[in-house]
């Protein structure tokens, strides 16, 4: 017995390849639009790392330059600056100082006061913590994306019901 099954039920191989350019269409599309923002999105931070480099630099410099050395304070001594001055000088450069015995017979021969001597030792780096210049970059863009929208539905219903139209002649 063969099957009863009509041919609008079955979908033709053109309706198939229509629906399957249809669902191809929308993968490519969807692949675009989350490829475009990546793009723009590695070429703005390639774009950057010069200028990270150069804050980095230049945070370094500023870090070193704010510091007043113990050879630096021996060369104000030697100028002749005032007691008051060299501990000013040290305590807005937020310096910090660990002396040796050597470091202190170093800076009595340079002709350090005894003040100055003892502003340096209560200056303990662990006492005294030194302002740290960190370059913060800026924070990359972010791209959000929704959920990929649900794929098409396409519903196939029954058949239409089979009429007949049937005409009698005679009785």
């Amino acid at each position: 017995m063969r099957s009863a099954v009509s041919p609008a039920a079955v979908p033709s191989s053109t309706a198939t390849l229509a629906r399957r350019v249809r669902v191809l269409r929308i993968v490519l599309a969807l692949a675009l639009i989350v490829a475009v923002p990546l793009v723009v999105a590695l070429a703005a931070h390639q774009g950057n790392a010069g200028t990270e480099d150069a804050y980095r630099q230049q945070a370094r410099a500023d870090a070193t330059a704010r510091h007043l050395g113990m050879t630096d304070v021996m060369q104000m001594a030697r100028e002749g600056q005032s007691d008051d001055v060299i501990i000013n000088q040290i305590r807005t450069t937020n310096s910090a100082y660990t002396l040796s015995a050597e470091d202190l017979r170093m800076l009595r021969e340079n002709n350090v006061s005894d003040r100055v001597i003892m502003e340096m030792q209560n200056r303990r780096a662990d006492a005294h913590p030194r302002m740290r210049y960190v370059h913060v970059p800026p924070p990359a863009p972010v791209y959000m994306i929704g959920p990929p929208p649900p794929p098409p539905v396409f519903v196939v219903g029954p058949p239409p019901p089979v009429v007949g139209v049937g005409v009698r002649i005679g009785r």
